[in-house]
């Protein structure tokens, strides 16, 4: 189920790099997404991870002057919002381990909803983490065994 979780990510953050950041404008509801998550995550944007994810999904290396890089005059309030969202994804993303399944719901669940309603397609690891299926069933559609996951 771990390994599932891990190729769950790496799917995850390929396509909001190359789908939903790299859009001209933000999705509709970005803003409202940041500000709420700015506003009931403290420190959200604090930890280094959430640096090292947020310039990861800008496709730029790990440094936090890159992600200030991305804001330019030409590209002004839609590329900033872009930035922004970047930032809080990124944040959001170094907090979704791959055994997010584990503890369905909570932060990790909010941020996988939101991806939904901007098109991403959910994984059925990723499903467990919103609720919309369990580990079991999705352990089970996998191998057959009705034996309760813990890997």
């Amino acid at each position: 189920m771990n390994k599932l979780g891990a190729a769950a990510e790496n799917v995850r953050r390929r396509w909001i790099r190359q789908t939903l950041l790299a859009q001209k404008n933000a999705p509709k509801g970005a803003a409202m997404f940041i500000a709420h998550m700015a506003c009931t995550q403290h420190g959200l944007f604090d930890d280094w991870r959430a640096h090292r994810v947020a310039t990861e999904l800008l496709g730029s290396e790990d440094n936090k002057r890159e992600i200030a890089e991305h804001l330019t005059p030409s590209g002004g309030d839609s590329r900033a919002t872009i930035v922004l969202l970047a930032m809080t994804l990124g944040a959001l993303e170094s907090r979704t381990a791959k055994d997010a399944w584990r503890s369905p719901g909570g932060l990790s669940a909010e941020y996988l909803t939101y991806l939904q309603s901007v098109g991403y397609v959910a994984s059925d690891i990723e499903r467990v983490v919103i609720r919309a299926t369990t580990a079991e069933d999705v352990y089970e559609a996998l191998t057959g065994a009705t034996d309760a996951p813990d890997q």
